[in-house]
C-alpha cells in the first residue's frame, strides 16, 4: 500500500507497513505472516464498510488475509470510536470488485434491505 499516514511521534508521514511494523513490535498484532480467514464453496457473507453493505457469495473456497488484533490490540481498539475514511472506502470498494464471478458473486443491499434488517 503505497498510501502514507501521519504517526504521533514520529516527524514524517510513513508508509502503512511502518505503522503495522511498529504494532507488531509492541505485540498488538498477531503473527501477520501466517493470518488468514477461510470462507468455503457457497458461504454468503454480509460485508460493510460505514453505511456501504453487500453480501459476498463465494464460489469456491476462499482465503483472505489480513491482519488480526492480540488480545491487548483489540482491548486498546475498543476505546475508541470506529471512523469512516476515504481510504478505507477505497479499500473496500476495491475488495469487493477484485473478485472475478468464478470466484464469487457480488450483490450490494439496497436501502429498502438495510431497513428491514435493520442494519441502519
Amino acid at each position: 500500500m503505497k498510501e502514507k499516514i501521519v504517526v504521533t511521534g514520529i516527524d514524517k508521514p510513513r508508509p502503512y507497513s511502518h505503522l503495522l511494523g511498529l504494532l507488531d513490535d509492541a505485540g498488538l498484532v498477531a503473527n501477520m505472516s501466517n493470518i488468514a480467514k477461510p470462507y468455503f464453496c457457497d458461504d454468503k457473507v454480509l460485508t460493510s464498510y460505514g453505511n456501504e453493505y453487500a453480501i459476498v457469495h463465494f464460489k469456491k473456497d476462499y482465503k483472505i488475509n489480513g491482519l488480526l488484533l492480540t488480545e491487548i490490540g483489540s482491548k486498546i481498539g475498543s476505546l475508541y470510536s470506529p471512523r469512516e475514511t476515504d481510504l478505507g472506502k477505497t479499500i473496500y470498494r476495491d475488495w469487493l470488485l477484485s473478485f472475478d464471478e468464478d470466484t464469487a458473486l457480488i450483490r450490494d443491499i439496497s436501502e429498502q434491505e438495510k431497513k428491514e434488517k435493520k442494519l441502519v
